[in-house]
């Protein structure tokens, strides 16, 4: 849950520069998308939220109240104090061997589950666009081409989940 809001901020920033015309981002059916990948109780409360912006300010839900509503439910989240990570059970084993089968197809598998997310987390960021060690929001090279090759590059690379 932690990636998913850097890369909804960096869709966002690079969406800045094309005009509102051009955004498949803002699309209901795109939304809808993104929001099925939410958890569902995210889902719930996103609903709430959307219906608080309809009702009270009288205007569409926008991508970037989508972008501020999972930034802000995945800093609740990871909180050290109050987060998630309190109501889980404590995490067993790091080895854990799996139920064994009947005696002539019997194997042992041993999972070690610290060994994956400690690489995923120490592994180094890549910018879509020029393959450098920075967020796509940050790349100086993307942010020189112009707002046709920037919508061309963003549907071509798969990045616009509503093309």
């Amino acid at each position: 849950m932690e990636k998913f809001p850097v890369m909804l901020i960096s869709c966002k920033n690079a969406m800045t520069g094309i005009s509102q015309r051009g955004r498949e981002i803002e699309h209901p059916k795109t939304m809808r998308k993104i929001i099925e990948k939410l958890p569902v109780f995210m889902q719930d409360r996103w609903r709430r939220i959307a219906d608080n912006i309809a009702e009270k300010d009288y205007r569409s839900v926008a991508f970037s109240d989508l972008v501020d509503f999972v930034e802000k439910e995945s800093r609740i989240l990871s909180n050290p104090l109050f987060g998630r990570h309190l109501t889980r059970p404590q995490p067993r084993k790091t080895e854990e061997k799996i139920k064994p089968l009947p005696k002539r197809e019997r194997t042992e598998v041993r999972v070690n589950y610290n060994t994956v997310a400690d690489k995923l987390e120490k592994s180094p960021v890549k910018c879509f666009f020029c393959s450098e060690n920075h967020y796509l929001d940050e790349c100086s090279s993307l942010k020189r081409k112009t707002e046709k090759e920037r919508k061309e590059f963003i549907v071509k690379s798969g990045l616009c989940f509503g093309c």
